[in-house]
């Protein structure tokens, strides 16, 4: 396959997900994963589109509606493997699913 070159304004024509650079740089981010680097990104791209359908609860916290099975697909990964990044999310403090709904948070 051969790939041609960017021309221009052509690089603004593709879709991004933001990892952010603490996540290069800070403990305890900078041990995660890349895919649960990556996962974050997918998931707080996710979470601007929550809040479009309402999806905030009694206490204003955003949510997402997502399964492993359905993200896994998207973002053409095992299952098992999107799991295991959303168990290190959590055990990092970044997620939290509570009854179907995921939580993502922020840090400062």
């Amino acid at each position: 396959m051969k790939f041609e070159y960017i021309y221009g304004k052509q690089a603004e024509q593709y879709d991004y997900l933001y990892i952010p650079k603490a996540f290069m740089k800070e403990e305890p981010f900078k041990k995660m994963s890349a895919s649960a680097k990556i996962l974050y990104a997918v998931l707080l791209e996710k979470q601007q589109e929550s809040v479009k359908m309402g999806w905030i609860d009694e206490k204003n916290h955003v949510y997402i509606m997502v399964d492993t099975e359905k993200l896994s697909s998207e973002i053409n990964d095992i299952e098992a493997d999107v799991a295991e990044a959303m168990k290190e999310l959590e055990q990092v403090g970044l997620l939290e699913v509570e009854d179907k709904k995921v939580y993502l948070k922020r840090f400062v």
